[in-house]
């Protein structure tokens, strides 16, 4: 429940990584304890520029009932079929606004150096990773697509996951580039009250700029890479992907048939 009202104290229109780091750097924590009961548990990513790749991503074999389930209406097959949450039964909505991210976004992430260069309130659409975040909620739909109740579809977590990758990629290009991400926050042009540095997020002693402390990355994280391929190495490692020897790239199965 938390995590509900973490995410809605937070979240007042545009969701902001600076503050959303601080939840997925806590949700870090939730799996380590996860893993106090579950040994080896881990919360998976969606890398949702897979299933962008397709014509139609709507028709990719992650929403089948071998994976998240179905993705128009209330989820009705898969783990998550039939979950209610505080704000009704799970249900979805895909494809009916906005679009996924895609290798391009995350191409143009990289580009830049500074948080503040992939953040509201400076950063230019096209670097932006919080709006990229943005329309992935709301291609989702249903409860991912309101701020209030987005975090009670699991595929909240597994999207937020994949944001975290990114931005530890980013951390990475900082750190060879000579640039300290413990100390790149913008200290003064943040822009809302609730993403100065030192506002509480709503979690026990934790504050804001405690996000970038690289005592995550050091302590709790470590992201799998993306599946990728090419005409010399095609296996993709999954039965569920194939190679698309046109684009040197992996791409998800599509039309599963249901267990």
């Amino acid at each position: 429940m938390w995590r509900g009202t973490l995410h809605k104290q937070l979240q007042t229109g545009e969701e902001n990584l600076r503050v959303a780091a601080s939840e997925n750097r806590a949700h870090n924590w939730l799996e380590n304890a996860l893993n106090q009961i579950i040994p080896g548990i881990n919360i998976p990513y969606w890398n949702n520029t897979l299933d962008n790749s397709l014509f139609d991503p709507t028709q990719s074999s992650i929403f089948s009932d071998h994976f998240i389930g179905n993705g128009r209406g209330l989820v009705t097959v898969g783990p998550f079929a039939g979950w209610f949450t505080p704000h009704g039964p799970l249900h979805r909505n895909f494809g009916r606004v906005n679009r996924l991210m895609t290798t391009r976004d995350e191409r143009n992430v990289m580009l830049r150096f500074y948080l503040e260069d992939i953040t509201y309130p400076h950063a230019p659409n096209w670097t932006n990773i919080e709006k990229m975040h943005n329309h992935v909620h709301t291609w989702v739909g249903g409860q991912m697509g309101k701020v209030e109740s987005a975090c009670y579809d699991p595929m909240f977590w597994m999207h937020h996951a994949y944001i975290d990758c990114i931005w530890e990629k980013f951390r990475t290009k900082q750190r060879m580039h000579d640039i300290d991400p413990s100390s790149d926050y913008p200290f003064f042009s943040y822009g809302k009250q609730t993403h100065a540095p030192n506002s509480q997020i709503g979690f026990g002693w934790l504050l804001v700029r405690h996000a970038v402390h690289e005592y995550f990355s050091h302590n709790f994280y470590q992201c799998a890479p993306t599946p990728s391929c090419s005409r010399s190495q095609p296996n993709c490692g999954s039965s569920y992907l194939k190679c698309d020897l046109t684009r040197d790239i992996c791409v998800p199965l599509v039309n599963l048939p249901n267990l």
